[in-house]
């Protein structure tokens, strides 16, 4: 039993995943549309229809079905969009529920082209608007015009009147409706050969109330029907009165056209703009990219030229130590001297190496313990490699130093902060103390403030 309780309710967890994915996808289509990707929003939503089973709620079987059939009537494919419509109807009437259940009808007919099943179709959707008449109304009187329509066209012309006749009492005066089934009836009348009736009732309607549309019509209508009775003179007069309405609706529709062009140019050249400003700007990136990295090009040449003199001078430097090594007359302070500058040169040429970084990154840590012993060994390196040619001549000029001795000095030279040397020594405080202390009395006074007290 428990089992069975535990199966049931992953199936419905399965439904409403299901479910939640279709909304999602409904949604999705939704702004895909309304960002004029209707390519992907059709994607969406046959995905979403592909999803749909007997678990899936119904409302929502409608809605996905109604926005597909939207879609493909967009599109004209009339075929499709009626399929689809159909779905949305049997969905919404397996709902047992009328809300929009009328427009769903009235969606489904415009695929329809057989006149019986319009007809059939617009009397399911009159009838289900009456129920609700303060929300369909205005769908249930379309109804019955277009059922009135479809008896004319079928020559049931006693039962198109009637139900235009009922149409035009039940609603206002200036009712497009009204005014659509009283044109509607004249044309019946006229149809008949009944001309008197059709212009009675043509000449009933008020120009007040009719559109440019709507009098370029009546216009019409009288004209052919008083040239139908011999009234030619009346027929005249309504031609000119139609030739007025045809100029004016022809001058609206190039008042539309020029605005469209308008907005189509105006459109366009803001287009122009926008691409222009676009390669303008990556114009400029490209320009100031370039800028950059010309610029470190030039500092990098630049730096690479220092490193190349300072390399030189410090070539001259040991053959001048050389020569002093073996110039027994030479005195102990020409010897100080060279070292000094090899030492300054060789502290030079580490400021322009990418390695000088690492001292400001270890003298940033806040505790020195905790640098990684990566970071430790590289610096370390970078030290020694530096200076081992001029610890070779402090060793030979001052013996009494030891390893550790040089390594305090030209660490401490080189701007490596206490803690870190501590460090990377394995030296405790007290006994680098010591060691500078005892360091005083191994080499000479100018060697000496060159290591410790920060001369340059």
């Amino acid at each position: 039993m428990a089992a069975g309780f535990i199966l049931a309710m992953s199936s419905i967890g399965c439904v409403r995943d299901n479910t939640a994915v279709i909304k999602d996808k409904l949604s999705k289509a939704e702004k895909l549309k309304a960002n004029g990707n209707e390519q992907e929003a059709m994607e969406a939503l046959l995905d979403a229809a592909n999803r749909i089973d007997d678990d899936t709620p119904l409302n929502v079987q409608t809605e996905t079905y109604t926005q597909l059939g939207v879609l493909y009537y967009d599109r004209h494919k009339t075929e499709d969009a009626g399929r689809f419509f159909q779905k949305a109807v049997d969905a919404a009437r397996a709902n047992d529920s009328i809300t929009s259940y009328p427009n769903l009808l009235w969606n489904l007919v415009l695929t329809v082209e057989d006149n019986d099943s319009i007809r059939a179709i617009l009397s399911e959707c009159r009838d289900l608007s009456d129920l609700d008449r303060n929300r369909y109304g205005f769908l249930a009187m379309r109804s019955r015009l277009n059922i009135a329509k479809i008896c004319a066209m079928t020559n049931d012309t006693e039962t198109a009147k009637n139900i235009l006749d009922s149409i035009a009492s039940a609603v206002q005066t200036d009712d497009i409706l009204r005014i659509e089934a009283i044109m509607e009836k004249a044309i019946v009348h006229l149809a008949e050969d009944d001309h008197e009736n059709g212009i009675n009732l043509l000449q009933a309607l008020s120009n007040d109330f009719l559109s440019l549309d709507g009098k370029t019509e009546r216009s019409q209508l009288l004209y052919q029907a008083y040239q139908a009775l011999g009234n030619y003179r009346s027929a005249l007069e309504y031609r000119d009165s139609l030739a007025t309405y045809v100029d004016s609706i022809q001058s609206i529709k190039s008042s539309e056209k020029i605005s469209r062009i308008e907005t189509e140019y105006n459109q366009r050249i803001e287009k122009e703009e926008r691409e222009r400003n676009t390669i303008i700007y990556i114009g400029c990136a490209l320009v100031i990219l370039l800028f950059i990295f010309i610029l470190l090009l030039n500092r990098d040449r630049r730096m690479k030229a220092r490193q190349v003199s300072l390399v030189e001078q410090i070539s001259r430097l040991n053959l001048e130590l050389s020569l002093l090594k073996e110039n027994s007359e030479s005195t102990v302070e020409r010897k100080s001297d060279a070292i000094i500058s090899k030492l300054r040169l060789s502290k030079e040429l580490l400021a322009t190496l990418p390695q000088y970084s690492l001292i400001a990154q270890a003298n940033l840590e806040r505790n020195a313990e905790d640098i990684s012993k990566d970071l430790q060994k590289e610096l370390y390196n970078c030290i020694v490699a530096n200076f081992s040619d001029a610890c070779n001549n402090l060793k030979d000029e001052y013996p009494a130093l030891s390893p550790e001795d040089m390594l305090l000095g030209i660490m401490t030279y080189a701007g490596i902060g206490k803690d870190v040397i501590s460090v990377l020594l394995r030296s405790s405080d007290d006994a680098l103390r010591q060691r500078k202390s005892r360091m005083k009395k191994k080499i000479p006074a100018e060697v000496f403030d060159l290591f410790f007290c920060k001369t340059t």
